[in-house]
Formats: structure tokens, C-alpha cells, sequence
């Protein structure tokens, strides 16, 4: 009710704009009575400038609301609620694919892979599920049955929750793919988690951008680009790797390790993503590679660094949009054909 009422005032706006110009210069014609003249030439500039300014109002409200179909990296707009509304759809699992029900038991004689992984493997930002890398390897890799279990938001954590709820119900797998993107160590940088709920917290949402959707996208753009840690957010990540998050991230890693090992039984390997918004520049992010790669290597995982398939590529050309670093179609592509043969050469 309140998204029509403010699309109904702005789409009044310009009317009101043009009918005030009708009474000023055609009903009444003040634009040529000769007493006070300036301040009526003014007022007619202003009535001008006002009705043409209002035009951009509806034009832009009705674009983002109906036509404008993507995303931004936080998932801060009402377009991005909305696109999750339009193309995220969950099984029974609770995971977004087109596999709607996920059995314990294997359903043949084909080995499992359960692919675990954050936003990157749930493949926010792009609208058809089959074209993420998780399904196209389906395509690729006929042999295996693909289970992806991968949510957005989830740090490693989250993955090692859901490992180990897997292990305990009994959840068959031959082996374990998680999908590690740099910036899965955040949950364990004790100083993101307030700047995290103070980058989501709604209280700071007007009448306005809670209910326009033109607003809402203009003030969240402004937002991400002003706010210091979302600004800083990828470097406050990197920091992180060269610290006690690491060491911290590093417990969590074993145990994931470890749960799909022992009580699993089944085979671990490693897939990490780069950050897609600093490929064409020098890539600052190249340290926290480099200790990912060499902690896998020394505990003997099976470890394929992305960055490999994506530096010769355009930001451009591999993101969902200049707001959503997430990789988009062609990405998805690109990653499904790297994993899908680092898969077959690890098992």
C-alpha cells in the first residue's frame, strides 16, 4: 500500500507541475503582468524547473520497480529483495536448485559430490539456476551426482555447521568440494561483526527508502560508496589473513577437514575465488592466496586457486554488475570447466 502511494504521488508530481504552468502562463498569464515582474519571472522559472525535474520521478520508480532485474554485493536494495523473490527458489533442503528433493542415501551407483560453499556457489546475481557452475558441472562431470549446499551470507562457520549436521544425519557423499572465497574469514574478525550489523541495520530506513524503490537503490548506492568499512571492506579482509583471524580461520578449517574425513569418509578439496572487482589492476589480494594455497598444500588437500582462470579476464566482463562483485553467467562458465577438471583429475 505504501509502494503505490508513493508511486502514485510521484507520478502526480509532473502532473501537478504542468497544470501549475497551465494557470501561470496560459490561464492567467502572470508571466506578463507588469507589476512585480522579477519575482514572477522567477516563479515561473522555478515552476518550470520544478515540473522538469519531477519527470525523472515516475520514469525511475517504475524502471526499478518492474524492469530493473539484478543485484548489489550486500544485498542492501529493494530491487535485490525483490530479485531474490523473482529467481531464488529452495528445496526441501533449504538450498537454492533445481533438484528438488535431497536424499541421505545415493540415489544410484553414481559417486556423490557435495559441493559447500556461500553466495559465490549459490550464484547470487545470476537468474537461471542452471547456469551457475554447480549445475553446469552436472552437464560435465555425467558420472557424478551434484549436491550443492551453499546459502548466501555463510562464512566458514556456517560451512562447518552444515558439514557436521550432514555427518551426523548420515548423509551419503564420496566427496566434499567447498567453495572458499576469500572472504569467508570475516565471522572470525571480531571487529566486522558490529560494523556488519550496523551496514544491515534498518533502523536508518526512512518512509521513503523503505517504500520507493527509486530512492531506496539511489540512497543504497550513495550508502556503499560513503560508508568507510563497506568501502574498506575488501582491504579490512585482507588485513585479516596476516593476523589472529587467520590462525583462527585456519581451526575452522581442520575441522571441516576433519568431519568430512572421519565421519564422512569421504575425499576433501578446495576451490577459492578471487575477488572479481580488482582483476585489472595490480591484485592486492595476492598474500591471502598465497597463504590459502600453501595451508592446503602442507596438510596435502587438493587445493584450485581460481585466480588462475580469471586474471586475464576484464572485472567487467566476469561480475554480475559494477555493484555485485559476484560472478556472473560467463564466470560461472568459465569456473565450471576449471572445477569441473580439477575434479576429475583429484578423484
Amino acid at each position: 500500500m505504501a509502494e503505490s502511494f508513493v508511486l502514485t504521488l510521484f507520478l502526480l508530481c509532473p502532473c501537478l507541475g504542468a497544470f501549475g504552468m497551465w494557470l501561470f502562463f496560459v490561464k492567467y498569464q502572470l508571466h506578463r503582468t507588469p507589476r512585480h515582474r522579477g519575482v514572477l519571472l522567477l516563479a515561473g522559472n522555478g515552476l518550470v524547473f520544478l515540473t522538469l525535474l519531477s519527470l525523472p520521478l515516475p520514469m525511475g520508480e517504475i524502471y526499478f520497480r518492474w524492469f530493473y532485474d539484478t543485484t548489489d554485493s550486500f544485498s542492501l536494495t529493494k530491487t535485490t529483495q525483490r530479485w531474490f523473490e523473482r529467481h531464488y527458489r529452495k528445496n526441501d533442503a533449504g538450498v537454492r536448485d533445481s533438484v528438488e528433493r535431497y536424499t541421505l542415501e545415493k540415489l544410484s551407483d553414481r559417486r556423490r559430490l557435495v559441493i559447500l560453499g556461500d553466495s559465490f556457489t549459490a550464484a547470487q546475481g545470476v537468474a537461471d539456476v542452471e547456469r551457475r557452475f554447480a549445475n553446469r558441472m552436472r552437464t560435465l562431470l555425467p558420472d557424478w551426482e551434484i549436491r550443492v549446499h551453499a546459502r548466501g551470507g555463510w562464512d566458514t562457520p556456517d560451512e562447518l555447521e552444515e558439514v557436521t549436521q550432514m555427518a551426523r544425519s548420515g548423509y551419503q557423499a564420496d566427496a566434499v568440494l567447498l567453495v572458499y572465497c576469500l572472504n569467508d574469514i570475516a565471522a572470525v574478525i571480531p571487529e566486522w561483526q558490529p560494523i556488519l550489523k550496523s551496514i544491515y541495520a534498518k533502523d536508518k530506513d526512512g518512509f521513503w527508502v523503505a517504500h520507493s524503490y527509486l530512492l531506496n537503490t539511489i540512497y543504497y548506492r550513495l550508502y556503499a560508496s560513503s560508508h568507510p568499512q563497506v568501502g574498506n571492506y575488501f582491504e579490512f579482509v585482507l588485513d585479516a589473513y596476516a593476523g589472529l583471524p587467520w590462525l583462527k580461520e585456519r581451526e575452522l578449517l581442520e575441522q571441516i577437514q576433519e568431519v568430512v574425513a572421519n565421519q564422512m569418509h569421504a575425499k576433501f578439496l578446495v576451490a577459492t575465488f578471487p575477488f572479481l572487482n580488482s582483476l585489472e589492476k595490480y591484485y592486492r589480494f595476492q598474500p591471502a592466496h598465497d597463504r590459502l594455497d600453501g595451508y592446503w598444500k602442507a596438510r596435502g588437500i587438493p587445493h584450485l586457486d581460481l585466480l588462475s582462470v580469471f586474471a586475464a579476464s576484464r572485472s567487467a566482463d566476469v561480475m554480475v554488475n559494477r555493484f555485485d562483485a559476484h560472478p556472473n553467467e560467463r564466470a560461472h562458465e568459465m569456473a565450471a570447466e576449471a572445477i569441473a577438471k580439477f575434479v576429475r583429475a583429484n578423484l
